[in-house]
């Protein structure tokens, strides 16, 4: 960037972005030691140096900076090895970002979601599976989950859908994954891509 911001200034904007961009995606559950986020800013923009975290300056640079790391991080499981789905999970009424994130997190690195994802399958089974298994404590009852907008699970039942509108759903190029834990108002989005044979 040519923005003029102190250093510390750009670490933390830098931090809370990949937290929220990078951090949220998984193509096959590992990292690699190749994985590496720098900013670099040059100070050619001649605005008045950004530091100070209160201010607007830092906070619309900060907004922006994590509008391109999730743009970028999207394009990374867009073009996941073999991916031809690709998938994003929003995860509503959480305690915290945290617990979220720790969920949509648990949705985008499980491979039988991946693998029904690819197998266009509407198994909302698999993705209860996950957020069950995330180790966020939470009551099914409070939970609700859709896909590409259609109430698979609410109040701890099965909800009927229907069929047809399911199969259109899965054999989209993108799939909506939808979690409500129903225990507050946070919320957080991973993205991910299917687990192919190749």
């Amino acid at each position: 960037t040519d923005v003029a911001i102190t250093p510390e200034l750009l670490r933390r904007a830098l931090r809370r972005s990949v937290e929220r961009s990078f951090n949220c995606i998984s193509v096959d559950g590992d990292m690699s030691t190749n994985d590496t986020v720098i900013a670099l800013a040059n100070g050619q923009a001649e605005n008045q140096v950004i530091a100070d975290e209160a201010t607007a300056c830092f906070q619309n640079f900060s907004r922006a900076l994590e509008f391109v790391t999730q743009d970028l991080a999207q394009k990374i499981a867009r073009d996941g090895e073999g991916a031809s789905k690709f998938i994003e999970v929003r995860v509503r009424g959480a305690a915290s970002w945290a617990e979220a994130r720790q969920v949509g997190r648990a949705v985008t690195r499980y491979n039988l979601v991946k693998s029904c994802i690819w197998g266009e399958d509407f198994n909302w089974g698999r993705i209860a599976a996950a957020v069950g298994a995330s180790g966020v404590d939470l009551d099914p009852a409070t939970c609700s989950i859709a896909l590409g907008g259609i109430l698979a699970f609410a109040g701890g039942e099965p909800v009927v859908y229907d069929e047809d509108e399911a199969a259109a759903v899965m054999a989209a190029d993108e799939i909506a994954i939808d979690v409500d834990l129903g225990a507050g108002a946070a919320e957080a989005i991973c993205w991910s891509c299917d687990l192919t044979p190749e």
